[in-house]
């Protein structure tokens, strides 16, 4: 199972820096219908965990199949903050 979300994050990271780039919405989350925007300004608002930065957008991880890829998209956020 770890090796599925492994290679299930590296997916979502590939295609969210190509789709990113085209102008394209990518969902971080399909449960809660979060955006990675949204998760990216839950980051640069302070969220350094999937958690915080659902609950700052009002909702909660549900499957946690995102979650791999939130922590992804917080770490890079916050990298880019310095």
């Amino acid at each position: 199972m770890k090796t599925i979300n492994f290679l299930l994050r590296d997916i979502l990271i590939y295609c969210s820096e190509r789709f990113s780039l085209a102008g394209i919405i990518m969902l971080v989350c399909v449960c809660n219908a979060l955006r990675e925007k949204d998760v990216r300004a839950a980051a640069r608002d302070g969220a350094k965990s999937p958690a915080r930065a659902y609950r700052s957008l009002g909702c909660n991880v549900k499957c946690g199949m995102c979650v791999p890829f939130a922590r992804e998209v917080i770490r890079t956020e916050r990298v880019s903050l310095g």
